[in-house]
């Protein structure tokens, strides 16, 4: 019911799909031979509460016919709204009245959505650029959604300096410079450093839970669970191949080449599984985590109807792994 492009509020969906598809994307848009491509961030003006009432009715209506329930609640009531803007662009697309992005084209994709959080791919010349405009202007007269113009990112390569003057005058975008921020992950045109990540890295260090969620990719690509990156993988990068029969190489995304390095180690783990369902995140850090013997401490933190981020800071700062003071002395220093 709700398209593939969405990640919120869906079961099953994962933001990392959102991120690892934004990063790949813009991989090479500092090259001078680039292909003409863009990646438009939109900003959508008070995006919760200027959805017109009529527009969700009818919306609602659809849906009851299609799924015989008619009892969603506030962001499911949005999720649902923008997802008639997804079909919007994938049939203007369709139609040629802008062209895919040259990185998506084979798998159909025009953009990334996690509620109000979207990111539009086409290629970068101005017809294209002006038709995701006009759909979106069309999708503003429909639902009450307006574009903020002056607020949103437009990123282009593969084109000079007068072409992307022209596209600022005609559509008002703001001409971005990457690397930016989307969903709280940097997207930068080359391999994330760490310094690129500084910030993600000082909020929690925890190298076991990280390697349970590539483990859980590789299942993804071994699955061959339809989401929007599995299919971008198998298409562009593995092109054919599979999982266990591809070869690393250096021009492969740091991302594809953690999990080809990891791949291996899944096979003790998921041999004889019967119930896929269960291989999750947690069921995996639970199977390759080092078991040891509670400390006494443990239930001073963790305890029944504990507030999450309270005991998360108490137990960093109990192991002397809290950042706080590295960042006061770097500061004093820096001062």
């Amino acid at each position: 019911m709700i398209a593939p492009n969405q990640s919120a509020f869906v079961r099953g969906r994962k933001i990392e799909d959102n991120t690892l598809l934004a990063q790949e994307i813009v991989r090479g848009y500092g090259r001078g031979s680039i292909s003409p491509r863009c990646v438009i961030k939109a900003d959508l003006q008070k995006a919760f509460d200027s959805l017109n009432w009529k527009f969700l009715l009818a919306v609602l209506k659809e849906v009851e016919e299609v799924s015989g329930r008619g009892d969603p609640l506030s962001p499911y009531l949005f999720v649902m709204a923008i997802n008639v803007l997804s079909k919007l662009l994938d049939v203007a697309a369709f139609e040629n009245f802008f062209q895919y992005h040259p990185k998506y084209k084979r798998v159909n994709l025009t953009h990334l959505c996690f509620a109000d959080d979207l990111l539009i791919f086409c290629k970068g010349n101005v017809d294209s650029i002006i038709g995701v405009s006009c759909v979106l202007e069309k999708f503003y007269e429909m639902s009450g959604l307006r574009l903020n113009a002056s607020k949103t990112e437009i990123f282009i390569a593969g084109a000079n300096d007068d072409m992307r003057t022209l596209v600022h005058e005609v559509t008002g975008f703001k001409l971005g410079c990457l690397p930016v921020r989307y969903l709280g992950v940097p997207l930068v045109p080359r391999k994330l450093t760490e310094k690129d990540c500084v910030s993600l890295v000082e909020k929690i260090k925890l190298t076991c839970w990280n390697k349970a969620c590539m483990l859980l990719l590789v299942k993804e690509l071994l699955m061959a669970e339809m989401s929007l990156w599995v299919a971008w993988v198998r298409f562009y990068v593995f092109k054919g191949v599979d999982l266990c029969s591809v070869e690393s190489k250096p021009s492969f995304n740091w991302s594809i080449r953690k999990i080809l390095k990891v791949r291996e180690e899944v096979r003790p783990l998921f041999s004889g599984i019967a119930d896929w369902g269960k291989v999750n995140a947690h069921w995996l850090w639970q199977e390759i985590r080092g078991m040891t013997v509670k400390v006494e401490w443990h239930k001073v933190v963790w305890f029944p109807m504990h507030i999450l981020k309270h005991s998360l800071i108490a137990w960093m700062a109990i192991l002397n792994i809290l950042p706080t003071a590295d960042r006061l002395i770097r500061k004093l220093l820096g001062g």
